[in-house]
């Protein structure tokens, strides 16, 4: 048994050189599935992105295999260059999105609440289409054009938005900072045809890649009440807000399956609450957890299990919406017991590196890692 706690820091580099580390194929590692189990068995959320998402171990023949081990001078220098030249200091980009009526507005202020508590910085990035929409504009109105230009127009805000509170977690200086988007680049797609999304992207110099993969930390999918917690569902605390209950969990999904391939999409629905703060709940602990903060009063008794699966039905894949990648782990040689690795994730030619630490802790040498 161990405790273990993830954050991922995305590598500044498009291309990673250096010299090459035998790796020997281990035929024992192949199809191992990882499952965090919390609260005595019970999930604090349900991992649908493990569902309909799949990402392929990089594996090579039964010889030797070569694989380049990254010429990366510390991990210390790493993290400088990533937190605006300050190695004290981390910046957590987070999106917070979902369906109507799932609880993103408490959520955001609670996140945010609760992280100043622990000394961070806080920055909340607000959501773009209700500010715009709040200029009278109505979407029922709008011709197939206006409709096209709102959600190009709209994303063009999301990213200058995000953008401000981005330069000035660079300038903030030995302190922890966390970005909290409410909504992020990917959720206009939802409310168009694909053809029409990529023909935006297109248009203004940008891809799904970047805007999924290099942009942020971690996505939080909020489901909509109207989806397991319709007496809580309504349209009166959000002027901007008229869908049905159907049309939200269509909306709810749609959103869902825009960050689908994202490495760290968390879903937060409705199951085992008792209450709405019992969500909000889980919307912490999948936050903290993530990001590396434990606390028994966030996860009591949580345990990391893995398993051997003798086979996979890859049939399965074809019946649901799935992104597929090539990952290949790359562990560096360190002078200290923590074990350091370089993570790349391949998608079309399309690479994004991220590096993990592995601590140990405790008499029991339970393991945390950063």
């Amino acid at each position: 048994m161990d405790t273990s706690h993830e954050t991922t820091h995305f590598l500044p580099f498009k291309e990673l050189k250096g010299e090459c580390c035998i790796f020997k194929k281990d035929e024992n590692s192949l199809n191992l599935k990882e499952e965090i189990i919390l609260n005595n068995n019970n999930g604090i959320y349900k991992n649908n992105y493990n569902k309909i998402s799949r990402e392929k171990e990089r594996f090579g023949s039964d010889k030797e295999e070569k694989l380049p081990v990254p010429s990366v001078p510390s991990e210390e220098m790493l993290n400088t260059y990533m937190n605006g030249g300050d190695a004290n200091k981390q910046i957590y980009k987070l999106v917070l999105t979902g369906g109507p009526c799932g609880g993103k507005t408490t959520g955001q202020e609670r996140l945010a609440t609760f992280f100043e508590g622990l000394g961070w910085k806080v920055f909340t990035v607000p959501e773009a289409a209700s500010i715009l929409l709040r200029g009278r504009t109505r979407f029922q109105e709008f011709t197939p054009e206006q409709a096209y230009q709102f959600q190009k127009d709209l994303l063009l805000t999301i990213l200058q938005l995000e953008q401000v509170y981005f330069n000035q977690a660079k300038m903030i200086k030995g302190q922890n900072v966390l970005i909290i988007c409410d909504r992020g680049a990917l959720d206009p797609s939802a409310y168009m045809e694909k053809v029409m999304w990529t023909k935006l992207l297109k248009e203004i110099g940008k891809d799904v890649f970047d805007l999924r993969d290099n942009r942020y930390n971690q996505i939080v999918h909020v489901v909509t009440a109207a989806d397991g917690a319709e007496q809580y569902y309504t349209c009166l605390n959000n002027k901007a807000r008229t869908e049905s209950m159907e049309e939200a969990i269509l909306v709810d999904r749609k959103t869902r399956e825009a960050w689908i391939g994202h490495q760290c999409l968390s879903i937060v629905d409705n199951s085992d609450c008792q209450n709405f703060n019992d969500k909000i709940m889980k919307l912490i602990r999948v936050v903290s957890e993530r990001i590396g903060i434990s606390f028994d009063r966030l996860a009591k008794h949580s345990k990391k299990r893995k398993w051997l699966i003798s086979k996979i039905d890859e049939t399965k894949f074809l019946a649901n919406n799935y992104e597929e990648f090539d990952v290949v782990h790359v562990y560096l040689q360190s002078i200290s017991n923590n074990q350091v690795r370089i993570r790349s994730r391949c998608q079309n030619n399309r690479t994004t590196y991220s590096l993990t630490t592995r601590r140990y802790f405790g008499l029991d040498g339970d393991e945390k890692f950063d």
